[in-house]
């Protein structure tokens, strides 16, 4: 019979972990002293301090103790001095009683099984092979069955149930329609109505928009002196207009969304700082011969921008010695049929020249827009009946996008001055009209936007009822006759679907739905909830000068009404 084994065998392997059993004594030396370098080691610690071992090595070890190199630790404070000032071979050997624990070799840790979440990356950690990977992943992310689609006929039941609740689309949207006058405060007082209020307050008039700025000048001064620009800044600025929620939004473009949110823009510059005489020339030489013909209509745009918190007002003065004002010339776009435009000349004074790009220049994709829906349309099949187009526009474009506040200092335009009053330099607290990086910037938003709106109409999605339904239905007031049914493209394969897709050009979005009236209203109303995902709409919490993000001057002249003529 075999005699038994009086021991068990070990369960580990002998290259698990643990070094095969040496009978030579003085291996059971150095595994006793963790602290003794090999004779590798101890050559390579010799070298540094400039000793040659090659035929010296007998008499080093005739010596008595073994020479034990300590450790280098270039990460250890010193007293006096630098960590890249050390000097290890000015340092006396150590004995072996005396000599620091060194870090064991790689070869003596396990081999990490599996490179879980506290993966480090060190050497001894050995990469995971396709087998044990897939293992991994497949533990880590459950596989995901998408359910099965429903019938035609369920389809049909699902449609008849909603219908037949009659539950009203949102108690709460209610239509906004803009007030149809508009009052000025730099309207003449009105004697016939000023009754018994005496001859004192009937010779008072109401205050001009130069000496309401001025009034904002003294009173963002006094703040600046006591608590910062920073704080200054966000608090003119207050609220972003983006969505709180927009980290939430199923894009690839959340986090970047979430950071415009919380940040604003990032604003960097490469050049120099101005000095206060570069300033004081810069004031001197005003503003462009446009913004001076139209002062009247920019002193007007200054103010209710201010109330609208996209810009705000300092006395000269006031950011003459801040480090790093920048101040441009403003300039007066003048548009047919619509108010001017306010833009800065950035160029001229070299703000766009030596700004860090730091935008994604791949958002600007309104360059074949045009193209792209004349596409949607010549390839649409004509069974599901004509095209229909709408319009939704963005109201104060660029200047929902907050910048940085620091960077706001970047942006600064000097105003008319009346004769006798100090300059006034109005600051961007959102994106201006006129630099490099504004276009980039904002086209991130409104193509993240787009995007949602087509996976949402892909998805066949049935949104609730929106404040702008009403106000979008408004026809626009058009003398041109009905264009004549052409023939159809030559196109081979007709069996599709009807149109639905969402395009943008900058900060118009166009809608392009077929088939019914309700399914284009149903896509219609899907780009509403989409833009509202990114551009926060009015609350009870906002002023009486926050705009809804959704144009509805634009929607009251015809703009959203789906038709097939734009």
């Amino acid at each position: 019979q075999p005699s038994r084994r009086k021991h068990p065998r070990s369960s580990r392997t002998p290259g698990a972990g643990r070094r095969r059993e040496s009978r030579k004594p003085h291996a059971e030396g150095r595994r006793a002293h963790s602290t003794v370098p090999s004779r590798r080691q101890s050559r390579s610690a010799l070298a540094d301090r400039g000793i040659d071992d090659s035929r010296g090595g007998t008499e080093n070890r005739r010596q008595g103790a073994t020479i034990a190199a300590p450790p280098r630790n270039y990460y250890e404070p010193l007293d006096g001095g630098s960590v890249d000032a050390v000097d290890h071979a000015l340092q006396e050997p150590a004995v072996l009683g005396g000599a620091r624990p060194t870090v064991p070799r790689a070869t003596d840790r396990k081999p990490a099984p599996v490179r879980g979440p506290s993966y480090s990356g060190y050497a001894w950690d050995k990469p995971l092979s396709e087998t044990e990977e897939v293992e991994y992943l497949n533990g880590a992310c459950p596989g995901y069955e998408p359910p099965a689609p429903l019938s035609k006929s369920q389809r049909r039941s699902q449609r008849r149930r909603r219908v037949a609740a009659k539950r009203t689309l949102n108690a709460a949207a209610k239509p906004f329609s803009p007030s149809a006058t508009r009052e000025r405060i730099s309207a003449p007082f009105d004697r016939s109505r000023s009754g018994d209020l005496g001859q004192s307050a009937e010779s008072k008039l109401s205050p001009t928009h130069p000496e309401l700025l001025s009034e904002l000048a003294a009173e963002n001064a006094q703040f600046l002196r006591r608590k910062g620009w920073r704080q200054l800044a966000k608090w003119r600025r207050g609220r972003s207009a983006l969505n709180e929620e927009v980290w939430k939004l199923p894009h690839d473009a959340a986090g970047y969304l979430s950071y415009l949110q919380r940040h604003g823009a990032p604003v960097h510059s490469s050049a120099a700082p101005k000095s206060p005489d570069e300033l004081q020339a810069a004031v001197d030489r005003g503003a462009h011969p446009s913004a001076i013909d139209h002062q009247e209509f920019l002193w007007e745009e200054a103010y209710e921008m201010c109330q609208r918190r996209h810009t705000m007002v300092l006395p000269f003065s006031a950011v003459k010695h801040l480090e790093g004002v920048q101040i441009s010339p403003p300039g007066v776009v003048p548009q047919q049929g619509r108010r001017p435009r306010t833009i800065c000349d950035l160029t001229y004074s070299g703000v766009n020249e030596t700004t860090v790009e730091l935008t994604h220049g791949d958002a600007m994709r309104f360059g074949r827009a045009l193209r792209r829906i004349l596409f949607q349309i010549y390839r649409a099949d004509p069974r599901w009946g004509p095209v229909y187009l709408s319009k939704i526009d963005i109201s104060d474009g660029f200047y929902n996008v907050c910048v940085n506040a620091n960077g706001s200092k970047q942006f600064g335009i000097v105003l008319p001055t009346p004769p006798g009053e100090e300059p006034l330099i109005l600051f961007f607290l959102g994106l201006p009209m006129g630099w490099v990086s504004s276009p980039p910037t904002f086209c991130a938003l409104t193509e993240s936007a787009a995007d949602v709106a087509n996976d949402r109409i892909d998805a066949n999605w049935a949104p609730p009822g929106h404040r702008c339904d009403s106000v979008a239905d408004t026809p626009t007031e058009s003398t041109r006759p009905a264009s004549k049914t052409g023939p159809p493209p030559r196109i081979r394969h007709r069996v599709k679907g009807p149109v639905g897709r969402t395009d943008v050009y900058v900060d118009d979005f166009i809608l392009l739905a077929q088939g019914g009236k309700r399914r284009r209203k149903r896509l219609r109303r899907i780009l509403f909830h989409c833009i509202d995902m990114i551009f926060r709409p009015p609350d009870a919490k906002d002023d009486k000068w926050k705009k809804d993000p959704i144009s509805l001057k634009k929607l009251l002249k015809g703009d959203g009404a789906l038709e097939t003529v734009k």
